[in-house]
């Protein structure tokens, strides 16, 4: 059938009067969802499997931290309360799994698995908003095999980068607040398009989860929400819908600080410091002295982490579809990749002091993903361009998985102090350990314990005893290499030289570590050492525990 003259006026008029209203969605055909849904499966999978090289083969909880989530979840499941003061939502739900578990398996065993289960499969959520955004991206008429390879490649991105595997095991929170960050992300969205009040309220809803999982969900959350309301108002076209948000942003975080003083107070006010005075976030950076003069300063640049360099990378290709798509692209898609691509390079810019830098690259990735989708989504050969950076990030993963993996606990050094905890001292006790071993100090001998030394001798009167372990040999923590002054009393503590006035005797000691006691601590101390030769009980291969000068 032959079309008249003005078919193709009229189809123009049409496509920018949908262009200019923010509030008409385009909706993919039924083909489209299909291939996209599909594909949003075989990512899962994926995922799951990826992730799961670096949470369950492993023999144990790996990530410097990797047992602090075991005691958290321990204290809620014994005493329905935190044994540190923390966000509290994912470790709650990790005592529920825990005790749904223990009725198939002894209580340590159900807490270690609990963990290990919600760290596996929260963090493969970041792959839903991807394929929403997908979803929503996608041209109505256009190909519909755009959408699926959009969730393919940034969906890998999302579950399977090294930015996302390096927070398993030791970051298990900052990991499972990003998707409702994310989330958060897509529901303000859907608010600029369609004007909904449900979307603004599921907005509100994933800001306080995300807020209140983990700092970095906080982090991310309010400075998404500030970039899109920063955008909003900058644009005529969704102005209007703007106002309000902003508002409900507030509340929410007015709200989330409010909880959070009740929680951690100290934790309140560094976040409230940090947004009124965040000069702190730039001292000593490297960038900003190289840009003062200082030419060695540069060498500091280049060594940023990767997750900083790859951040930057997406944060370029935000910047190329807002250039390549400026003419036409709908007002509230427009806000959305403004504030995504400032986002994502304010989180990896190398004007940021290290320590922080190193926090907020791994960050930056979830935003980053939504400019990368739009284009995969409505530029055929864009899918050539992001496969390679796709690619990078699937190796610095399978990077990460490694990585996590030789530097966990080895099952022989854990074995060790699992067996200390028979030769404690009655009554209360207080284990001086270097950083990297207090959290096993606390699940294994369930004891307290402090990495100076100062404060436990300052307060040796009350506890029945403190004690002092250290680490004989390498290789406690696979190839990741011991303290410097391995096999020396306090080896690894930083004020270490406070315990050589002190006399010390040797209780047990193993292959890898020695646990001694302060003597002096009191009388019962006293009496329990001449009392208990048997703390002397595991003694190392070929001798006996000796006293330690």
């Amino acid at each position: 059938m032959r079309r008249g003259p003005s078919a193709q006026p009229a189809r123009g008029l049409a496509e920018r009067a949908r262009a200019a209203d923010p509030g008409r969605q385009p909706t993919p055909g039924v083909t489209a969802d299909a291939r996209m849904f599909g594909a949003l499966v075989a990512v899962l999978l994926a995922g799951f499997v990826a992730r799961s090289l670096a949470t369950l083969v492993p023999p144990l909880p790996v990530g410097e931290d990797g047992a602090y989530y075991l005691v958290q979840v321990r204290a809620i499941v014994q005493d329905g309360r935190l044994a540190f003061p923390d966000f509290p939502l994912l470790f709650h739900l990790q005592a529920c799994v825990a005790r749904l578990l223990s009725v198939m398996m002894e209580p340590r065993a159900a807490i270690v698995a609990a963990v290990r289960a919600t760290d596996t499969v929260i963090p493969l959520a970041l792959a839903v908003p991807v394929f929403l955004f997908a979803r929503a991206f996608v041209r109505p008429g256009g190909r519909s095999g755009h959408g699926a390879v959009a969730v393919a490649l940034v969906g890998l991105v999302a579950v399977a980068s090294g930015s996302s595997l390096l927070m398993a095991g030791g970051m298990i929170k900052n990991a499972a607040a990003l998707p409702p960050s994310f989330v958060f992300a897509f529901a303000s969205y859907q608010w600029l398009r369609e004007g909904r009040p449900g979307a603004l309220a599921w907005a509100a809803l994933w800001f306080v989860v995300a807020s209140l999982t983990h700092m970095g969900g906080f982090v991310s959350s309010a400075a998404f929400g500030a970039g899109i309301v920063a955008a909003g108002l900058a644009t005529p076209a969704v102005r209007p819908r703007v106002w309000l948000p902003a508002i409900v942003l507030l509340a929410a975080l007015a709200g989330c600080l409010a909880i959070v003083h009740v929680l951690d107070p100290d934790r309140a006010r560094r976040l409230v410091h940090a947004a009124l005075a965040p000069g702190w976030m730039f001292a000593g950076s490297p960038g900003l002295a190289w840009l003062s003069g200082s030419p060695d300063e540069g060498l500091r640049v280049l060594s940023a982490p990767a997750e900083a360099w790859l951040g930057n990378a997406l944060g370029v290709l935000g910047v190329v579809a807002l250039w390549r798509h400026r003419i036409g692209m709908e007002a509230a898609t427009r806000v959305i990749l403004v504030a995504s691509t400032l986002v994502t390079l304010a989180f990896s810019s190398p004007l940021i002091r290290p320590d922080v830098l190193e926090r907020l690259a791994l960050l930056a990735y979830v935003p980053g993903m939504i400019p990368v989708v739009f284009l995969v989504c409505r530029e055929a050969g864009a899918a050539v361009v992001v496969a390679p950076l796709a690619l990078a990030m699937l190796l610095h993963g399978a990077l990460a998985v490694k990585t996590l993996g030789q530097t966990a606990l080895v099952p022989a050094a854990y074995e060790e102090l699992a067996r200390f905890r028979s030769v404690l001292p009655p009554g209360r006790v207080i284990v001086i350990a270097r950083p990297l071993l207090r959290w096993w100090v606390a699940w294994t001998m369930e004891a307290h314990f402090s990495t100076r030394a100062e404060p436990a001798l300052a307060a040796r009167g009350a506890y029945d005893a403190v004690l002092v372990l250290d680490e004989i040999r390498s290789g406690a923590f696979g190839v990741a290499p011991g303290p410097p002054d391995v096999g020396t009393l306090g080896a690894g503590v930083r004020d270490a030289a406070l315990l050589r006035a002190e006399v010390v005797r040797a209780l047990a000691e193993g292959a890898y570590f020695r646990l001694s006691a302060v003597a002096g601590t009191s009388s019962r101390t006293q009496t329990s050492i001449s009392r208990h030769p048997e703390w002397r009980g595991l003694p190392p291969p070929g001798g006996s525990a000796g006293s330690h000068p």
